[in-house]
Parts: structure tokens; sequence; C-alpha cells
């Protein structure tokens, strides 16, 4: 039977009382927590005793901090063989994120407005709600893991609806058509290659960077995307499913890579050997360029050149004004699917098939407003009246 008592103990020669609740687990061990409080032993026996009941108590004793569950949960990743970016990124939740404001928490103490209350403060700390909505999904994992192993015996952040957490609600970032222009015929002939098929394909860097000359069919006109590389220059497959994909080359890719083909540095090339062909956007000697590498000496100059960045003041007296550019490689991206839609037509799920995402969910969530409106289909009923009767709008007859 779980009851409250009260017990005497000296303290520095005088009498102090803690009370003890005392009860026994479902499996039939007996279970003690310490109270200074009369008031805060009996609200923790009446949260016991639901939990009891409900099959999902698990006793402070038992129990793992959320700091320490979190390294079973890494090590876990590890050994299911997760790609080596997935579990950075994890740590990187772990450490900046979750331990710094739960991480001393027992897990059994752990609850859903706590796991709530958590995520608003992340937000009133200035964090995205894309960052949020992540880590609260890692710290789901966590929990996961820790349920799997008879850590903690429900996952409070199961089920969890975050409803001010929805996806973007502004539109990401584009480059206008002028400055699609511009960069393209700006880049010089060393990453012109690189921002031309990024724009006119939507690859994303990471499956840019991993593409092979093989991967590349000039003759049935479409790139093969079959890898990725990650941040460590690691060959791994695709993000997904759905980003294993044939994607349509135009005639400007398909010339500008066969006259590339020629000047691309080629794998162990010395005096003697020519080396091998096999990267289509490699490093001087062939190899997996670094992401950092295209975005700093070839991305930013770039659009510095263009004109698309904006001044901010010298960080020092007599220094050059600090010019800060206004896109990211990701954005090249953006730009292939604002020109599959506004230019080339393409109808929803054809975007989420060129562009490899997981849903045509993601596809509206990133691109929805670019896609016609209900303006847009008035005009278009219009050009059908036109069409079929000489004249834009019909009369109602009565």
């Amino acid at each position: 039977m779980a009851s409250v008592r009260k017990k005497k103990r000296i303290y520095k020669g005088k009498v102090r009382w803690d009370w003890i609740v005392d009860y026994f687990d479902a499996a039939g061990e007996r279970r003690q927590e310490t109270f200074k409080r009369s008031k805060d032993a009996n609200a923790r026996l009446d949260v016991i005793k639901q939990e009891l009941r409900a099959g999902v108590h698990t006793a402070d004793s038992a129990s793992m901090t959320v700091s320490e569950a979190g390294q079973v949960w890494i090590k876990a990743c590890e050994a299911e063989g997760l790609e080596r970016s997935t579990t950075h990124q994890y740590k990187n939740h772990l450490k900046y994120h979750i331990n710094p404001i739960l991480g001393q928490e027992k897990l059994s103490r752990l609850t859903k407005p706590k796991v709530q209350a958590f995520a608003d403060q992340m937000l009133a700390d200035g964090k995205s709600k894309a960052l949020t909505r992540k880590v609260v999904t890692s710290l789901g994992s966590l929990i996961a893991e820790a349920e799997k192993r008879g850590l903690v015996a429900q996952n409070v952040a199961r089920g969890l609806r975050l409803r001010n957490l929805k996806r973007r609600k502004e539109p990401v970032t584009i480059p206008t058509l002028d400055e699609i222009q511009a960069l393209i015929n700006t880049a010089s002939e060393r990453w012109r290659p690189y921002i031309l098929t990024a724009i006119f394909t939507g690859l994303r860097s990471s499956e840019l960077r991993a593409l092979r000359w093989a991967d590349v069919d000039f003759d049935a006109k479409v790139i093969r995307v079959r890898r990725r590389a990650d941040r460590w220059n690691e060959i791994g497959n695709p993000k997904s499913a759905t980003s294993r994909r044939d994607v349509p080359m135009s005639a400007m890719v398909r010339n500008t890579l066969g006259t590339w083909q020629k000047e691309c540095p080629r794998k162990g090339k010395t005096k003697e050997n020519q080396g091998t062909l096999d990267l289509v956007f490699p490093n001087g000697s062939g190899n997996i360029e670094n992401h950092a590498n295209i975005y700093r000496r070839g991305f930013v100059p770039l659009q510095i050149a263009c004109g698309a960045y904006t001044e901010l003041p010298a960080e020092k007296e007599g220094d050059e004004p600090v010019k800060k550019v206004k896109y990211g490689l990701h954005d090249l991206r953006h730009a292939a699917a604002s020109l599959f839609i506004q230019y080339a037509g393409y109808q929803p799920k054809r975007v989420q098939e060129v562009m490899g995402h997981a849903s045509i969910t993601m596809t509206f969530d990133i691109y929805g407003h670019l896609f016609p409106s209900p303006d847009d289909d008035q005009k278009a009923m219009s050009r059908i009246e036109e069409k079929l009767f000489g004249c834009g709008e019909i009369a109602a007859t009565s």
C-alpha cells in the first residue's frame, strides 16, 4: 500500500522531520521518496498512484536524467549506422538545446506540459519554429529509445501537437529573374557549370558535389541523382527514397557540361598519368569539393560581382564596409523550383518529383505561394471563353 509517513532526523543537533512517500512499484519492489514538506509528499503520492493505475510509473531511483538518456540515445544511433551528419545534428540538439534546459530532469518526472514548456522557451529565446520542431522531435526520439530499453514507462513527447509550430509561414528566399541571369552571365569558367546546373536542375549542393560523369546521360538528356556527399566529404545514399531521381537537362546545361567535361579536373592526375574523369564538380585534385569552399570561393565573390549584397558598417574604423551577400547555395535550389513553376508550368506533383521532396505536402509548404492563385484561375477561364466565344467574359442572360 502506498502511503506518506513522517520520519525524524537530527541535523546539527536539531530535530528535523522528513516526509517519506513509501510504496511498491508494479514489479513489487519497495520504493521511497523523501520530501521536506507534507504537501509535496502527498502531491507526489497522488501522481504515483495515478501512474501505477495507468501502468506508466517509473521510480525516480530507477530513472535516468535526460542528459544520461541522451548519451544512450546517441550511442544507439551510432550503433544503428545512421549517417554521420544525422548523428552530428542529434548531438548538437542535445548539447545546445535539450541539456541546458532539461538535462538534469529525471525521465520519470518529464511530462507533456514540461515538453510544451520546453518548446515555448526555445521560441521565447529567439529560436526559429523550424529548429524548435526538429529539437522537440529529437527529444521524442531520445525518450523512445529510453522507453525501448525499459528506462521510462511512457514517451510523453509522443503525440504532442505543437500547433504553434507550423511549417514555414514566410516565403523562402528566391533570387529574382534579373539576379538569376546576372549570376549565370557573370560566373567565371570555373564556377559557371556548377551555378548553371544548380539553377536549371534544382539539385542539392550535396548531390552536385557527389555527381559523377557516369550519371550525366547526354543521350537521354537527364542527370541521374544516385548519391550525395556530406559535410565530411563522405559519399552516401540520397537524402531519401524520393531523392533518387532523374532530372531533365536543358540544352544549355548539356552544352555547358559537355564543354566543362574537357576541362574538368581528373582524379589522380600526374605528369605521367592522365587520371580518372570521375566527379563533375570536383576540387582541383579531382576529389570531392567542400561545400564551404564552393560558397566562399565561388558563390560569395560571384554575388558581390553581381551586386547581390547589402553593405554593413565596417567592424573597425578605417576598414571597408562589410558586404553581406543575399543568398546561400540552397537558394539556387529555390530559384530552380521557381523557374519550374512560373516558366516551365510544372504541376505540383512534377515539382515534387524533380526536386526530390519526400511528400507533396513538403512541396506545397515551401513553394505553395508560387502556384496559380484563384485570380489566375479566373484569368484562365476567361481565356477559354475568349477562345470559344470570342469574348473574355460571357454576360449572363435571363
